[in-house]
């Protein structure tokens, strides 16, 4: 077999084999600097401490409780149509490689991930997080397989159980569930009229983002056609001043959890306990460590069978 590997590797065109190396050499630098985040991840959750909500100081904090839903309307998984607290999904068409029999490409149809806020609780208090351009890691992931582009609309039918190696559409959906949650990010506490102004300004801002258009031309203050984290700042300042001018009661306080301003700094949400996501970082270094390590005697290897 690899006399082979070797041979085949030798007969190949420069600009073929060129590709090739150049394909083990990104995924194996790809892998080395999985090893390198997961390890720097891992230590940050063990290295820094746990927060309570009621006296967690304003700035970078972790903080360990349980997720739940905003009050209104749930969110809803698009695919399979089950509620929330954040989801991730892709829809992907099949395209078989001819000649080469039994060869599919997977080409995305369509996919999207949740920016809907929700809370984290503990039995201190609760916090609103904003879980855009956070790292998820999912209570669960599903994959599974069918013959229509929306799966929603035939889920349970026979159509929904083709066997991967001959339906048309392959569904992945990802969803973080109520219950226990792990965050590290950035805390602030912003005064408000009510103890439920939070969930006000959560469901003002929800009513914003779904005019996208007047959103960006209120907040889009560069005009690149998006929502920075500095203008987004603006809309929840925005959002929360619209909702205290509607209130004449005592000030009282809410806090939010999001993205820190620093990309040094990650924003980690992720499905349980904080030294069951430690360790879940760890293995995943490991496994980046294997994957370098094999892509490194791959490439070694094919670079001396070229030139052998």
């Amino acid at each position: 077999m690899a006399e082979f590997a070797a041979a085949w590797l030798r007969n190949l065109a420069p600009g073929e084999f060129g590709v090739l190396a150049a394909g083990l050499a990104v995924a194996t630098l790809a892998a080395f600097r999985s090893i390198w985040r997961g390890l720097r991840r891992a230590r940050m959750i063990e290295d820094t401490p746990t927060s309570r909500l009621r006296s967690a100081a304003q700035g970078y904090v972790e903080l360990c409780g349980r997720g739940a839903p905003m009050a209104g309307p749930p969110v809803v998984a698009p695919l399979s149509g089950i509620p929330c607290l954040w989801y991730r999904y892709r829809v992907e068409r099949r395209r078989d490689l001819l000649p080469a029999p039994g060869r599919v490409l997977w080409l995305t149809v369509r996919e999207g991930v949740s920016d809907e806020l929700f809370r984290i609780e503990d039995d201190t208090g609760a916090c609103i997080v904003d879980p855009e351009g956070a790292e998820v890691t999912p209570t669960l992931r599903r994959r599974w397989y069918g013959g229509d582009d929306s799966p929603a609309l035939v889920l349970g039918t026979r159509r929904h159980r083709t066997l991967g190696s001959f339906a048309r559409f392959r569904y992945t959906e990802e969803r973080l569930l109520p219950g226990p949650l792990y965050a590290l990010g950035w805390f602030r506490t912003a005064a408000n009229a009510q103890g439920d102004t939070g969930e006000e300004v959560a469901a003002l801002l929800r009513r914003w983002k779904g005019d996208r258009a007047a959103l960006l031309e209120r907040f889009d203050r560069n005009g690149d056609g998006e929502i920075d984290l500095e203008e987004w700042s603006r809309a929840r300042e925005a959002a929360l001043r619209e909702v205290l001018a509607a209130r004449t009661e005592p000030a009282a306080e809410v806090h939010v959890l999001s993205r820190p301003a620093d990309p040094r700094l990650p924003f980690l949400l992720a499905a349980g306990d904080r030294r069951t996501n430690a360790r879940r970082y760890r293995v995943r270094a490991r496994a980046a460590f294997a994957a370098f390590a094999a892509g490194t005697v791959a490439l070694l290897w094919a670079l001396i069978a070229r030139l052998g």
